[in-house]
């Protein structure tokens, strides 16, 4: 006789895969030509909507659509339909896939963005571009942790824990995804690489090129802004700048864009005058 399921505990067959971090989601698979959405949602349990404009966000590169509450009405019929009555007399009002007047919920919908990638419909792409490269330039440059990360006998979910622990909850939670998967993967040994790939890319869509300037401290927003300009200049080409703090370089920054090197760095200056000093 086969033993009934009600009142008794039935072990469930997916547990060990999301508690492991090992779960599939829709999420995860990469189709060619995929659009992701991102919803602008109310904080507030009940707000009326004076206006909202989400044509800014076409600005944004890799932004193929955005749209608000109003945009609904020409885009729609009628709103959503109600699938399930409890009565013929049930009161049906209009629900809108975005409010239009008012947010009627904590969470109700209020615009929605939908781009290339989760990144860019959140501009949050150049973010995650920034603190992807400055990790990778981190992994090249400590032994240890490249080791960490490229060692075939250290479980996968170790490796991503290492990673979370590093970054925490400094960092955009796509770089952080971006890098569990591609640990996942197997491919750490190539992350410099991807990374510089995805780096380039993203310039390329924007019509910009990519300079990797070190430097032996942080550069501040103004100071990336004159550099970018000054290497803009010189170039003769729209120029974004990925900043790697590199102690060596003692002071100055090295700039390389593309196969053209600008060093203005103390080191340098030291050896040449040290070489001058070696001829004399």
């Amino acid at each position: 006789m086969t033993e009934p399921f009600i009142g008794r505990s039935v072990p469930r067959s997916e547990d060990l895969d999301l508690v492991t971090g090992n779960g599939r989601f829709v999420d995860n698979l990469s189709v060619p030509g995929t659009l992701h959405a991102v919803f602008v949602r109310s904080p507030f349990a009940h707000a009326r909507l004076r206006g909202a404009d989400a044509t800014p966000a076409l600005d944004v590169p890799g932004v193929v659509a955005a749209w608000a509450g109003r945009d609904a009405l020409d885009e729609l019929a009628a709103p959503l339909p109600m699938i399930w009555r409890v009565g013929d007399d049930t009161n049906v009002p209009d629900h809108w896939p975005l409010a239009i007047n008012a947010a009627r919920y904590a969470g109700d919908a209020v615009a929605v963005v939908v781009a290339d990638s989760v990144a860019e419909a959140e501009d949050d792409l150049g973010t995650v571009e920034n603190e992807l490269f400055a990790f990778a330039k981190v992994v090249e440059r400590d032994g240890r942790l490249h080791e960490a990360l490229t060692d075939p006998a250290l479980p996968a979910e170790n490796k991503r824990a290492l990673v979370k622990d590093l970054l925490g909850d400094r960092a955009n939670p796509h770089t952080v995804s971006i890098l569990g998967f591609l640990i996942e993967q197997g491919r750490a040994k190539e992350l410099g690489q991807i990374v510089d790939g995805l780096t380039e890319l993203a310039a390329e869509r924007r019509k910009h090129v990519v300079a990797e300037v070190r430097s032996a401290v942080p550069l501040t927003q103004e100071r990336r802004k004159r550099l970018a300009e000054a290497l803009s200049k010189a170039t003769g080409k729209k120029v974004e700048i990925k900043v790697v703090v590199d102690p060596s370089v003692i002071g100055g920054v090295l700039a390389r864009v593309g196969d053209e090197v600008f060093d203005g760095t103390v080191r340098t200056r030291f050896e040449e005058a040290r070489e001058r000093l070696g001829s004399a």
